[in-house]
């Protein structure tokens, strides 16, 4: 039986988590806050961590489902590379678990046998 897909569905599980405290769910977004004032201004730190709480759902959901998981986990792949390097200037802590979640991203884009079952099949075969 083929279990890689399970390295998929973590990974969307750290994403759809990821995703909902940058959204704000139990309060657990100012560490969020206090990382993108890094980048952005003090007025746009909500909005930048609000939009990235919905990348990252969005990006959970669709490797949940196995949908077009190359090119999501690629999209997902460039956004962690930065939220890590943000994290090794302010948060080594943060950024080493960070770390281990950038390599599972980058299991799942280069093993195809994390790309199935798919709930949705949308290849040709």
């Amino acid at each position: 039986i083929n279990k890689y897909h399970f390295i998929r569905i973590g990974l969307s599980f750290a994403f759809i988590s990821h995703g909902f405290a940058s959204l704000g769910f139990l309060g657990l977004n100012q560490g969020h806050i206090d990382l993108a004032l890094k980048v952005v201004s003090a007025e746009n730190a909500r909005f930048f961590v609000y939009c990235a709480g919905i990348t990252d759902t969005i990006i959970g959901l669709m490797l949940l489902q196995g949908i077009y998981t190359r090119y999501v986990v690629a999209i997902g792949s460039v956004w962690i590379s930065f939220i890590v390097y943000l994290s090794y200037l302010d948060a080594v802590p943060d950024a080493i678990f960070r770390t281990g979640f950038l390599l599972a991203a980058f299991y799942v884009f280069i093993d195809q046998r994390t790309y199935i079952p798919k709930l949705i099949n949308y290849e040709k075969n």
